[in-house]
């Protein structure tokens, strides 16, 4: 897969105003309003093309579960919550997150944490964005590659999602905003289930909990 050039190497709350509530709405300015996309000229080393938000997925196959997303800084900062269990046996919770400086890894079960460590590198991992071999994929790049095909746009959790598909591999992909909100394969789908345009990433995920001793 490509990424965009900077984006080394990577679950979403849906707002849905109910018809009832339009119909309910006489002033134009109390009818309810979606959050717009930014329209502020994207840095030139932007990961994603909105400045941040907070992604839902839910996926399937050989992991079962769920993974929240949060971006900000044009996806420069990043937490990826996940919440899944392994072949119905082995159920995890873990986050990871980049706070431009450093890459944190640590699982929140302490059954399988039982010293509390958490890990930290400087390498800013691409794939750990997402979730195992789920990545973002760059649009530019599919386009100008003669093994994806384009298909006709799509709607997930209500955006309009541009989809592609690979005939060697049969993998989809639909993105959205330069953002990958769906990717499935014949034995794995990774779907988001709402987004939510933030301001920025909530200060508490980008630390690591106390009582947790970081390694290199």
């Amino acid at each position: 897969m490509q990424l965009r050039p900077t984006f080394y190497a990577l679950a979403i709350l849906l707002a849905i105003s109910s018809s009832a509530c339009q119909n309910e709405a006489t002033d134009p300015s109390e009818a309810p309003t979606s959050s717009p996309v930014s329209t502020a000229a994207i840095p030139q080393n932007a990961v994603f093309d909105i400045p941040a938000a907070k992604i839902t997925y839910r996926f399937s196959g050989v992991e079962k579960g769920t993974l929240t997303f949060y971006f900000d800084n044009y996806g420069k900062r990043w937490v990826r919550d996940a919440s899944f269990t392994i072949m119905r046996k082995i159920t995890k919770k873990e986050r990871r997150f980049w706070d431009g400086t450093q890459q944190v890894f640590f699982e929140q079960n302490e059954r399988l944490n039982k010293a509390k460590e958490a890990v930290r590198t400087s390498s800013n991992n691409n794939k750990a964005m997402y979730f195992g071999s789920f990545s973002n994929m760059e649009e530019a790049q599919i386009t100008k590659s003669n093994r994806f095909r384009k298909l006709t746009d799509a709607k997930i959790a209500e955006k309009t999602c541009a989809v592609y598909t690979t005939e060697s591999t049969g993998q989809y992909y639909y993105i959205w905003e330069g953002i990958t909100l769906k990717m499935r394969s014949d034995s794995r789908t990774f779907q988001a289930t709402s987004v939510e345009l933030i301001d920025e990433i909530p200060a508490e995920l980008l630390k690591v909990p106390e009582g947790f001793e970081v390694k290199e």
